[in-house]
């Protein structure tokens, strides 16, 4: 704890000099400079940040809402991530005049600028150095369609494949990538926030030469349909077991020879692992309840669901998994493909019981494993009810993108139909939400608070 607290208040007084200097570099120019300095160009991040961000749609670290800029001139935000004005511009005339009154002849020349200009140079680096120690170096997902980026493109006989349009309208490019959505997954959305690369599919780089080399930047093994029973969706997908003891422990072992075991250790305890899964066993025992419900009940499939995602997390933490971001089941019974299935088209309580008790499951899952495990830490996000509570939207019982009765009736394909205002619905298709659904959720994710994302969220996850 001492250590930690040390640390923040090194950082504190780095951040609080690097303002220092800002307003001092912008102080010389307009005061001892003028005439000699046509304009400013300032380049780093928040702390000089006048706007950029509210015009990067996918980022969740913005400022132009409430209260932000509540002494600003006019009062309203401006994406300045404060209460007043930047410090790069806070240079107030009183200030500069009590500066330039004690200056003398040849104390402001253009060379005493340069310095000013390299000093800040200097600080911003240490910021940037500072803030990178904190940083993930990659990303490792494992998971269900929600976090495939491609893997299922190159499964020759799975029918379980986004790599079509209409998906992938909002992507950049407006192509098709293999992600079941209209645009960006919650993964994607992730790394543009953490500021490294969404994670490739395993299967796209797998193959290639010096592939360890590209292991190191993060690697993406979901595959849509995977469930965490290896029953789920069998032979069309990549199951959750093969993701961990076959795909991933081959990185790991990569990863080994290239940096070394403790080199390994090392980068993997820093690196984000991120697990979305058990929707799959859900909707398949829904969609086959007459079997199941002879052989079962839905409390012992919870359970044995249980016991086998206990094995499989303490699999990925013996092969260096330490930072987890869990991604809750969402309330599969009220979307559009298990309400169609119900002869009232409301939401489904079956559908909906069991995603809370595997939910339920999970976070005691979590929590044992921490207490196990003092160097693991996790952060678990209450999709279902954030899900419920917390999003609101016009359309939240047809799907965007299907075919049928609220396009309920068959995945997004080119045959589809699709509507013109994504935003305004939830679901791109008959299970996977909208981009725009995504990105709400995962700026609760990113820094929002339990309980709904607890006990950490994703920014204090990666800078613990």
């Amino acid at each position: 704890m001492a250590m930690a607290a040390s640390s923040s208040s090194s950082w504190c007084a780095l951040k609080q000099s690097c303002v220092a200097l800002l307003m001092a570099l912008a102080c010389c120019l307009t005061t001892c400079a003028r005439g000699a300095v046509e304009a400013l160009y300032v380049l780093g991040d928040s702390q000089a940040d006048v706007g950029n961000n509210n015009y990067l749609p996918a980022s969740l670290l913005k400022a132009n809402y409430p209260h932000n800029g509540v002494d600003y001139p006019g009062g309203k935000p401006t994406g300045r991530l404060a209460s007043s004005l930047a410090s790069a511009y806070t240079c107030m005339h009183t200030r500069c005049e009590r500066r330039s009154e004690r200056a003398t002849m040849g104390s402001c020349t253009l060379s005493s600028g340069g310095v000013c200009v390299v000093v800040v140079l200097l600080c911003l680096a240490a910021c940037c150095l500072t803030c990178a120690r904190g940083a993930v170096p990659a990303i490792y997902v494992l998971g269900d369609s929600q976090a495939d980026v491609g893997n299922n493109n190159y499964l020759l006989h799975s029918l379980l494949k986004a790599n079509f349009p209409h998906n992938g309208i909002d992507y950049p490019g407006g192509k098709p990538t293999g992600r079941f959505s209209n645009g960006y997954n919650f993964v994607d959305l992730i790394a543009i926030s953490l500021g490294v690369p969404s994670p490739p599919p395993y299967l796209s780089i797998s193959s290639k030469p010096m592939n360890s080399s590209v292991y190191l930047k993060g690697v993406n093994f979901a595959s849509g349909g995977a469930g965490v029973s290896n029953l789920t969706n069998l032979a069309q997908c990549i199951s959750f077991d093969e993701q961990i003891d076959g795909d991933y422990h081959r990185v790991h072992e990569a990863l080994g020879k290239q940096l070394g075991i403790p080199g390994a250790k090392a980068h993997l305890a820093k690196s984000l692992f991120v697990v979305a899964i058990g929707g799959n066993d859900i909707i398949n025992d829904l969609l086959l309840s007459p079997v199941s419900e002879l052989l079962r009940s839905r409390d012992e499939i919870v359970s044995n669901l249980e016991n086998t995602l206990k094995r499989q997390l303490q699999t990925l933490y013996d092969l260096g998994m330490r930072r987890l971001f869990f991604v809750g089941i969402a309330p599969l019974g009220c979307c559009p493909l298990i309400r169609e299935l119900n002869p009232t088209k409301e939401c489904d309580a079956q559908a909906n019981y069991m995603a809370t008790r595997l939910n339920d499951a999970a976070v005691v899952l979590l929590r044992d494993m921490s207490e196990t495990h003092p160097d693991f830490t996790y952060s678990f996000f209450d999709t279902y009810t954030a899900v419920l509570q917390s999003i609101r939207y016009k359309e939240v019982k047809a799907a965007c993108c299907g075919l049928g009765d609220n396009n309920a009736m068959f995945l997004c394909s080119p045959a589809s139909v699709y509507c013109d205002n994504r935003t305004s619905y939830m679901f791109w298709d008959v299970v996977h939400p909208t981009q725009a659904a995504v990105e709400k959720l995962m700026k609760i994710a990113f820094d929002g608070s339990a309980p709904l994302v607890s006990p950490k969220n994703i920014k204090q996850l990666t800078e613990s």
